[in-house]
Order: structure tokens, then C-alpha cells, then sequence
């Protein structure tokens, strides 16, 4: 990875490990192509995370932090705002089953609204 980070999660999309956010500079999208075997940096997420709850669906990654959730588009290296957490993202964990996001933390569990991110 060609800037070390702390507190990040790794997620897969379009055949590519994305890499977003952290502590030392926490706006960055490294991302690695296996097929290549190389790493290139993608358009850097807008509000800085680390310690981020994060899943895939589609080629869509969902980054959860505080009361955010922030939406990379892999296929169109954009940025979008989502629907955000019904309280603070902590010591969160996220997953994806088909178009249905379950965003889980210490302090709440929720499953966000209709289960409707994704295509």
C-alpha cells in the first residue's frame, strides 16, 4: 500500500481491494488490482474516516462513520451522500446480503431503512 494507514477496513469491489480512509490522512482511496499487482489512488472519499464500518453491494462501498454514511461508486470513482445511521456509528460492523445493508454497533443495531441500497 503506498501510504500506510491504521484503522481502515478492506473491502472488495469489481475484482479490486479498496482501501479508505485511516488515521494519518484519512481521506484517501487506495485501491489494489490483484490482476496487475499494482496500486493506484482513486477519488478520496469527501469527509475524512477511520474506525469506519463498511460492506459492498453491487459496486457500491457503504462507509459508515459517526452519523455518516458516505457511498463510493467503484464502476464511476464518485462519492455520494446515503441515508445515514439512526444513531453514532460505534465499534460498528457492517455486512451485505443481496441489496440488504446490516449496519450493527455497541451501542445499537439497526437494519437500515426498506433494505433498499444496491441495485
Amino acid at each position: 500500500m503506498p501510504t500506510p494507514e491504521l484503522n481502515i477496513r478492506a473491502n472488495v469491489a469489481d475484482g479490486k481491494i479498496y482501501v479508505i480512509g485511516g488515521n494519518t490522512n484519512g481521506i484517501l482511496n487506495q485501491v489494489y488490482d490483484p490482476a496487475t499487482d499494482s496500486w493506484i489512488t482513486k477519488a478520496s472519499i469527501p469527509t475524512a474516516v477511520n474506525s469506519y464500518a463498511s460492506a459492498v453491494v453491487g459496486n457500491k462501498i457503504y462507509v459508515f462513520s459517526s452519523k455518516l454514511t458516505q457511498i463510493y461508486d467503484a464502476e464511476n470513482d464518485s462519492w455520494s451522500l446515503g441515508t445515514p445511521a439512526p444513531s453514532p456509528v460505534v465499534i460498528a460492523t457492517a455486512g451485505a446480503q443481496r441489496a440488504c445493508l446490516l449496519l450493527s454497533g455497541f451501542t445499537f443495531s439497526a437494519l437500515m431503512p426498506n433494505c433498499l441500497f444496491g441495485s
